[in-house]
Parts: structure tokens; C-alpha cells; sequence
């Protein structure tokens, strides 16, 4: 939720609030332009509205865009709210696991078997285009049912390159149903979890 013609320094409150949908890309290179200057919290710019597009002003850097058109996604339709399997594992363990086993997974759907059972969790992959298999295990803090799910490797990664804590929590409940995976350790000033799909797996 924005304002439009926001002028001011950054952090000061608006008004008037309006929703817009901005492409990802250009928040980011925004983002990049605020990062870059030696006082961020001295930066004043503009962002102005026009007709189905946004324009960042900020003095030499101008940076224009179309607005996404329609009405954003209510994507709390697709966050489980009943997953009952916590499932706490150590966030670099994991990330080199992954990494190694899907090596060997399908260049199109990088797809990854995981297996979760009392205190252990299998990473798993088999591709039958070049006749190879990969398999490794990673300790964990779980009791509970066992439970076999399909990701896609690249985007379990890049969740596990943003998690700045030791360890993640990953919310299961079902093959077919949505993972939440958090931070092991939650901090007061700031609540976020990313969630992850599965992919349907061909036994």
C-alpha cells in the first residue's frame, strides 16, 4: 500500500493509501538505488502515479515502470494453517545436501524426494534420462509419522540461502499440501516464513 505522490524522507508516515501491484524486478533495482547511497536515512524521492505505471524519482536515477494489472493474489488462500509435523534441521546441513543431490536431478522439474521419519531426514533423487541416483541423510529433530515429499531443489535453495539462522523449522502435514518453513529462532521485531510447494512424486 502506497500513497500516491509520496514525497518525504524515508519512513515518514502517508496517507491516502491506494494498492498497486509492482513488478518484483523494479522494487529491487529501487531498493538497490536506496542501498547505494552512503546516508539512507537522509534520501528523499518521489514516486509518482500514472495511468497503469510508477515512476521512482530520486533526482539523477529515475526509474519507470508499468504497474501489474488487476487485483494481487489472496495468497492467504494457500497458507496451511492445520500442519502438525515440525520438523527442525540444521539450515546449512540441509542446503549442502540439497545442493549435492540435485546434481543428479531432472534438468526440467529439479525434482528431490525428501523423507522424514523419527530423528532422521533422507534427501533423495533418480533420474532416468542419464541412469544415475543420488541419496543422503541429514539429522533432525523430529517424532512423528514418516512422510515422503517432492520439491523442486532450486527453490528449496534459495529459501535456504535467505534464512539467516542456524536452524529452520519446516511445517508438514501432507505429500500434497504446501511446507512453511521458518527460522529456528524467531526474533520479537520481526515474523516472516517462506512457503514451498511440492511437486507430485512418480513412484
Amino acid at each position: 500500500k502506497v500513497s500516491p505522490g509520496f514525497r518525504g524522507e524515508t519512513g515518514d508516515a502517508v496517507q491516502n493509501h491506494m494498492d498497486v501491484i509492482v513488478p518484483p524486478k523494479v522494487l529491487s533495482h529501487a531498493s538497490r538505488v536506496v542501498m547505494g547511497e552512503q546516508e539512507p536515512g537522509k534520501l528523499f524521492f518521489d514516486v509518482v502515479f500514472g495511468q497503469g505505471a510508477i515512476l521512482f524519482d530520486f533526482g539523477a536515477t529515475k526509474i519507470f515502470s508499468k504497474l501489474i494489472e488487476g487485483p494481487y493474489p489472496d495468497f492467504r488462500r494457500v497458507i496451511p494453517s492445520g500442519n502438525s509435523k515440525h520438523v527442525f534441521v540444521n539450515t546449512d546441513e540441509l542446503a549442502g545436501t540439497v545442493r549435492r543431490v540435485s546434481v543428479l536431478s531432472n534438468s526440467v522439474t529439479h525434482q528431490i524426494k525428501i523423507s522424514v521419519s523419527s530423528g532422521v531426514m533422507e534427501v533423495s533423487t533418480s533420474n532416468v534420462d542419464i541412469g544415475g541416483e543420488a541419496r543422503e541423510t541429514v539429522r533432525v529433530r523430529y517424532e512423528g509419522e514418516s512422510l515422503t515429499v517432492g520439491y523442486n531443489a532450486q527453490f528449496l535453495s534459495e529459501i535456504l540461502r535467505a534464512v539467516d539462522t542456524e536452524e529452520i523449522e519446516m511445517e508438514l502435514e501432507a505429500p500434497t499440501s504446501a511446507c512453511i518453513v521458518r527460522p529456528g529462532v524467531r526474533r520479537d521485531d520481526q515474523e516472516y516464513f517462506y512457503l514451498i510447494m511440492p511437486l507430485r512424486l512418480n513412484e
